[in-house]
């Protein structure tokens, strides 16, 4: 009788992760685990021909390609290069453990598009990589964030837990740009907000020489405010931290009224806690500041932190040490103390390039000054 029909084919079928699991399939026999969604094979026999018995998965659009275990290895072409036990066993990992070597912002959603709001995105990135309470305080944690060219528009501020490491493209390459009041970047300890030693991500009063911001590395990018009255990097309570080939950029020109309340309009401010709890041992290397009423500015005890071959240009003053405190408070015994300022270029400062009112034993060395001092008339050197 001829077959005129067939209503439906089924395979074997059940489910891989409960019971005995993916039996052993007959040779050419399909099997469908409908738990996870996988279909196998069964091999065969060897006397069949088979290299070994057991079942062989088929590739659906329900596999991801990327987690294939064993599938990728560092140079296994390269007989010179052992990986492994030995060139023929080199060490293999799956391609998503490779690609997930490297993280950059584009994992966590940012294009580097300037209409698209990056503020959250960015504090995400951070957040889950440095404060992720699975793996906050190991060495695990301390990965390094890649931005790629672009710019990262952010309304509020972005803030810096310990260990951070953001490393950009290059200096006007990455831009990271904010166009409201406020800090753009600003270092917070290492405890979470909303417990009782810190109520929100602003509050530094639990802060201590173990939990505090430190060892945080940021390069090759810059820091752009567009508004008036902005503060480019905050450094609240930073230690052993790094900063280098950093452009921090504002609205300021020479004309422009300057804050006498010493409370805004810097490039970087560098605050302490108290004298165990400081803003010490920072290095700035290549650090281009412009267009601020103060480049520099700290009315705190803050110690042996390098400015090096930095760059300050079209500011209304350069360095501004302790101009607006009473010494005797917390983190105000002596002011700033030990700080050096070396081989750093400064042109076009209305008033003082380095101006210490309150402050010991800071250095300014090899420095060079061009039109400073001069309240912006451009005369003289």
């Amino acid at each position: 009788v001829a077959v005129v029909q067939i209503s439906k084919i089924q395979i074997r079928r059940g489910q891989k992760n409960t019971g005995s699991g993916l039996p052993q399939l007959s040779s050419g026999e399909f099997g469908w685990a409908i738990d996870t969604q996988e279909l196998y094979v069964g091999n065969g026999a060897v006397s069949e021909g088979a290299p070994d018995v057991g079942n062989t998965k088929i590739l659906t659009e329900h596999d991801n390609l990327f987690s294939l275990i064993d599938t990728y290895g560092w140079r296994t072409g390269d007989p010179y290069i052992v990986t492994g036990e030995s060139p023929t066993k080199p060490h293999l990992r799956t391609l998503q453990a490779r690609l997930d070597d490297w993280v950059t912002g584009r994992a966590f959603g940012l294009t580097g598009i300037a209409l698209d709001d990056a503020t959250v995105k960015l504090q995400q990135a951070i957040d889950q990589l440095y404060m992720n309470a699975a793996t906050i305080g190991s060495e695990i944690s301390r990965v390094t964030l890649y931005l790629d060219p672009g710019i990262y528009s952010v309304t509020s501020t972005i803030y810096l837990p310990p260990f951070v490491t953001i490393v950009g493209a290059g200096v006007d390459k990455t831009i990271i740009r904010k166009s409201t009041a406020g800090p753009l970047f600003k270092t917070e300890n290492e405890l979470a907000s909303g417990i009782a030693e810190k109520t929100t991500r602003d509050d530094d009063s639990g802060s201590s020489y173990l939990n505090q911001a430190r060892h945080l590395r940021i390069e090759n990018l810059t820091l752009d405010i567009t508004v008036p009255l902005g503060r480019g990097l905050v450094l609240q309570s930073c230690r052993d931290s790094t900063f280098k080939n950093i452009k921090i950029s504002g609205p300021w020109v020479s004309g422009e009224s300057i804050p006498t309340d010493f409370s805004s309009d810097m490039g970087m401010e560098l605050n302490s806690l108290s004298g165990d709890v400081e803003s010490s041992g920072n290095t700035f290397d290549t650090v281009n500041i412009q267009g601020y009423s103060y480049g520099v500015m700290s009315n705190w005890d803050i110690s042996d932190n390098l400015w090096n071959d930095c760059t300050f240009k079209d500011l209304g003053y350069g360095f501004t040490f302790g101009v607006d405190m009473v010494l005797g408070a917390s983190g105000q015994k002596t002011g700033p103390f030990k700080n050096t300022i070396t081989h750093c270029f400064f042109e076009r400062i209305n008033f003082q390039g380095i101006w210490v009112q309150q402050g010991i034993n800071n250095v300014s060395s090899h420095n060079r000054f061009v039109s400073v001092g001069n309240d912006g008339s451009g005369d003289g050197v």
